[in-house]
């Protein structure tokens, strides 16, 4: 998206969230939609405070049982993982991966939070526990796709990730940052 486009579903976001809040009076269902996609909008302007006030807000009126917490504190990962803050990707990351394990058992969003916490032991430089991590994300998404051919792109990237870093430990051994 160009700035433009950015501009105008962020005038329509807020307009939309304006008018749900008049409505609903509280938060609920429809309003934290809205704040999704306000924080989606505000992380693609770099604005990450500001995305984060709203992912924080979504993730609050969704509530900490429903089936989208996890994925509200993935995005909030995001937003540190852009600004390289490892603490703070760990912390989320752990938190969603929590939180998915719960709700999810076996579902695709837990290999979303299997991902995130490879990134942040990647960031942090520990590639080995990273590794496994993404292994276990390329193992609950190739079960929930098999047969898929269009679903099969996103463990493929996975997986040559996985090859990838693994040919890296080899060649470079397991302290040197990947």
């Amino acid at each position: 998206l160009n700035l433009k486009d950015l501009d105008s579903a962020l005038y329509y976001a807020k307009k939309s969230l304006r008018a749900k809040e008049e409505i609903f009076r509280k938060d609920n269902f429809d309003i934290a939609v809205s704040c999704n996609q306000l924080g989606v909008i505000y992380r693609e302007l770099e604005k990450y405070n500001i995305a984060a006030k709203f992912f924080k807000r979504a993730a609050l009126a969704f509530g900490i049982d429903s089936n989208y917490y996890p994925s509200m504190m993935l995005n909030i990962f995001k937003l540190y993982k852009k600004q390289l803050d490892a603490e703070a990707m760990g912390n989320y990351a752990k938190h969603a991966h929590q939180r998915a394990k719960k709700l999810y058992n076996s579902d695709i969003g837990l290999a979303d939070t299997y991902k995130a916490l490879a990134d942040y032991y990647d960031v942090v430089g520990e590639s080995e526990i990273s590794l496994l991590y993404y292994d276990s994300a390329l193992r609950v998404q190739n079960f929930h796709f098999k047969g898929s051919f269009d679903s099969l792109q996103n463990p493929v990237t996975l997986y040559n990730t996985l090859v990838h870093k693994g040919l890296m430990l080899k060649k470079y051994g397991q302290d040197s940052s990947i």
